[in-house]
């Protein structure tokens, strides 16, 4: 089935409200899922494995542990990372009015592809990002951005050393390496995130390893806003199934604004 991006981000919304999820996290939660699907990232399927991340949760379990030797240190609580990523973007970018960089290390929380969406958000005013994570498989993952290419590049299964352009932020983090964790950078310094995503892309031609570059993700997000996103129905039905009792049907307003399912 065909959907607009206002059906998608509708619908998506009220399964996040049907969780718990109080209404400003649920419009962030949303909008990541949505950016991600119609960027190709697979938005629906890794919603339909938060949910029941998202009962168990609460927003108020996402905490500040500490803040030293340049490193912030959050407390996930448990928490989807489709929300938590969002909490601790926006506080990343806030701390850059009083320094360079800012690394944030967020444990006991949720890992996926859809924090492009924080990536590009973060580029898109004038920063450079860095994400790093382990997949469930154990394979390290990279999320990067930058000004001059807000779509991020993700990359998986290779190893490169972040140290070497952040070591003074980095020489004391006990990273536990495991995907129940993150590590966000947000920086001025975006020649140090461009020459890092330029060793990223060297590494995997090099090893013959497939990337998702910025002009698949620009070019997905495109396509999908001009003619509606091809979604797959049985996830439809199965997010629906949570948000049933406050979902609303598509308008026919909304199917003006874009391509609907009977597009």
């Amino acid at each position: 089935m065909r959907v607009s991006y206002l059906e998608l981000y509708v619908h998506c919304k009220k399964v996040f409200e049907a969780c718990g999820i109080p209404y400003g996290c649920a419009e962030d939660g949303a909008a990541a899922v949505a950016w991600g699907e119609f960027g190709g990232l697979l938005g629906l399927n890794v919603l339909t494995g938060e949910l029941d991340r998202m009962k168990a949760s609460k927003m108020e379990n996402i905490r500040l542990l500490s803040e030293k030797e340049g490193i912030t240190h959050f407390e996930g609580g448990g928490q989807s990372g489709l929300l938590v990523g969002k909490t601790v973007g926006d506080y990343a970018c806030a701390q850059l009015a009083k320094t360079e960089t800012a690394v944030v290390y967020v444990q006991n929380t949720s890992t996926s592809s859809l924090f492009a969406q924080q990536a590009f958000w973060i580029a898109s005013k004038g920063k450079g990002c860095v994400i790093h994570y382990q997949t469930a498989e154990g394979a390290p993952a990279w999320i990067i951005a930058t000004p001059d290419s807000p779509y991020p590049v993700l990359a998986e299964g290779l190893h490169i050393n972040l140290e070497n352009e952040f070591h003074a932020a980095l020489d004391n983090l006990d990273r536990q390496k495991s995907s129940n964790e993150f590590l966000l950078i947000c920086t001025k310094k975006v020649e140090v995130v461009a020459h890092l995503l330029e060793k990223l892309k060297k590494e995997a031609k090099e090893r013959n390893i497939p990337i998702i570059d910025s002009e698949y993700v620009k070019r997905t997000l495109e396509n999908s806003h001009q003619y509606g996103a091809e979604v797959d129905r049985a996830l439809w039905d199965e997010v629906h199934q949570t948000g049933r009792n406050i979902l609303v049907e598509s308008t026919e307003l909304s199917r003006l604004r874009g391509a609907g399912e009977l597009a």
